[in-house]
Formats: structure tokens, sequence, C-alpha cells
């Protein structure tokens, strides 16, 4: 698969090193059958799953295609294979670029103007699930308008992670506690959180990246949020379908 001319990094002129994620493939019998042959490959074998583990951790693309599932219970079939297109491959490299990395980079903000089944929120969560297992001493704050749609709801931004981890194989799993509006990854210390509008947002100290899903629904323009958010973070995604001006 030839790279995309856009799959490189914002920080610097060198493409994203992607070793593993040209060698997957994107049709959906081809992929599958990958899947279950690494799957296969991996087995009860430590050193393998090391190895894998190590790849997943430098190559988030391969990660996805490779290990992650989403869910769409309008299919026959509602667990489906993450197969990601290239607008996709592009959405994530340019957001995991927005994060703070490495060196004096400290992030910056993003907006999202996202349509219908073009996986934008699946691709936000993914890609903090992705630090959260790969990364250590991460904090992410994910915040709708009600608490339910954080956390609770057959379709709340927890319930994709949560979606994400149930379809990882037992070895790629850290040991982990779970608790409402909390995940915690117990060996790396990497954390992912929610509040709602109504909560004091933010409250909770500096965050690696903060996720605010549907801004453009939020009350009074959302303003409240600008402002309690603004000194949290210096990488804010703001993910919303348009509503009105």
């Amino acid at each position: 698969m030839p790279p995309s001319p856009l799959m490189k990094s914002r920080r610097c002129s060198e493409p994203w090193n992607l070793p593993l994620y040209g060698k997957v493939p994107k049709d959906m019998a081809g992929n599958l059958k990958y899947r279950q042959e690494i799957l296969d490959l991996a087995g009860s074998d430590r050193r393998m799953q090391e190895t894998l583990w190590d790849a997943c951790s430098r190559d988030i693309l391969y990660w996805i295609n490779t290990f992650v599932w989403t869910f769409d219970p309008r299919k026959p079939n509602p667990k489906l294979p993450f197969i990601t297109y290239e607008y996709q491959d592009e959405a994530f490299l340019a957001m995991e670029d927005a994060l703070p990395g490495d060196g004096d980079f400290k992030g910056h903000d993003v907006i999202i103007e996202k349509s219908r089944d073009m996986g934008a929120s699946w691709i936000c969560l993914t890609l903090f699930a992705w630090r959260w297992h790969f990364r250590n001493l991460q904090s992410f704050l994910m915040v709708s308008r009600k608490e339910g749609l954080v956390d609770g709801s057959g379709d709340s931004l927890f319930s994709h992670i949560d979606f994400i981890n149930k379809g990882l194989p037992s070895w790629m799993l850290p040991e982990m506690r779970r608790n409402k509006l909390k995940m915690i990854n117990l060996e790396n210390g990497s954390k992912i959180e929610g509040e709602s509008t109504t909560d004091n947002i933010g409250r909770g100290g500096r965050r690696t990246a903060l996720l605010v899903d549907e801004f453009a629904a939020f009350e009074g323009g959302g303003y409240d949020v600008l402002s309690a958010t603004a000194d949290n973070t210096n990488c804010r995604i703001f993910n919303s379908t348009p509503n009105g001006t």
C-alpha cells in the first residue's frame, strides 16, 4: 500500500513509521483471515505476543486493522473489524500529532465537523484507547451534554472503549480498574475519565487531551466549557455534527 502524501507527522517532514500496517489486507475476507492467522500465531507463545504488543505500540494503524473491532447494530452481524479508510488513516495520524508528544511539543486543539457514518467518534475513542494501552501516565477526559452519553448507555463514549477492550485478545489487556466514568490502566498509570457539562468540568487537573463530544449541541453555545477547560490541557478535541451557525 503506497503511503498517502498526507501520512506525515505535522511536527516534522519525516513520514510516519508504519512498518507493518501496509501488510494488513483491507478487504473484508482478507482482513478477517489475517486477523485469525495472527491470533493463531500468537496463541500461547509469550515471545510472539510481546513482539505483536511492541509492533502495536509503534504502529497505531496496525493495531486498529489487526485487533480492533467496531459495532454497528444496523448490520446483520453487528460486530465488524475496524478496517480503516484512507481518510481515517490521515485523521488518526493528524490527531495523534495534535496530542502532546516528545520534546517541547505541547499539543494543540482540534475541531472535527463530522457527518454521519464517517467514524469520527470511533476515531477519537480508539485513539484514546491506543494511548491508554501503550503510553505511560496518560490522562484523558471525555465530556458530553449528559452523564448517560458519557457512560451508562449502550451508545455512550465509554461503551465504545469497553467494546474495543472486549474484542482484544486476553494477552493484550492490562490489569485495569473500571468504575463508572473512569478506566485506569494499573500497569502503566494511564487513565480515561468522563464528565458531563452539569459537572465542574476539568476539576481533576491537567490532562493529556480532552474530548468534547457533540459540542455544537451544548447549551449557551458551549462558552462555559471553553472557559472551564482552557487551562486543563493543550489538546481539546471538539467532535460534533453541525447545529446551526
